[in-house]
């Protein structure tokens, strides 16, 4: 008689035996070409371009690829819904993140858990190119609504509805304003 076993994979590091998990998705690969993706301009420093989203991902992570200008930067924020990550591709921007403020240049990583204020600012004549991930996905459509506010100062109220409905609170200025680069 021959015994049915369940698949087994070996853990290369350990040596370890796991049961084999069958993986399935309704998600399909995807393939974006260079200057394809989901645009957007949430102000007139930033231009970000989403290359895949949680809608493409069943809700995984988004992927967007960021261009900062001069004393561009977002208010300080914290994201309650999705961990962030933050690689700078050229450039440098100073960061805060939690009551820690550093500068982060070309090659450099961050990872910024859920819950855990942040924000930067681009101090540098120089364009500042970035890629971030957000998991869970769904930030894209936090920023399509921010994208549709009318042009100017946002409506603080509106921000705070917007921020309640995706997991998004502004908890301060944006560095530029706070570091005294600009003024409000």
């Amino acid at each position: 008689m021959i015994e049915e076993r369940e698949p087994r994979l070996e853990n290369r590091h350990t040596g370890e035996l796991h049961a084999q998990q069958e993986v399935s998705s309704m998600a399909e690969y995807r393939i974006a070409r260079a200057g394809e993706g989901k645009t957007m301009k949430p102000s007139p420093e930033e231009d970000l371009v989403f290359k895949i989203t949680g809608e493409d991902t069943d809700g995984q992570f988004d992927y967007v690829e960021g261009t900062i200008q001069h004393l561009g930067g977002p208010p300080m924020h914290v994201h309650h819904f999705q961990d962030e990550t933050f690689y700078v591709v050229e450039g440098e921007l100073r960061f805060t993140v939690g009551e820690e403020m550093l500068d982060l240049r070309a090659g450099d990583f961050a990872y910024i858990p859920r819950g855990v204020a942040h924000g930067y600012v681009n101090m540098k004549q120089e364009p500042v190119r970035g890629l971030g991930v957000f998991v869970p996905g769904g930030f894209d459509r936090f920023m399509d609504e921010v994208g549709q506010l009318p042009q100017g100062p946002p409506d603080p109220e509106k921000m705070r509805e917007l921020g309640e409905k995706y997991g998004q609170e502004v908890v301060g200025p944006p560095l530029a304003v706070s570091l005294g680069l600009v003024q409000r």
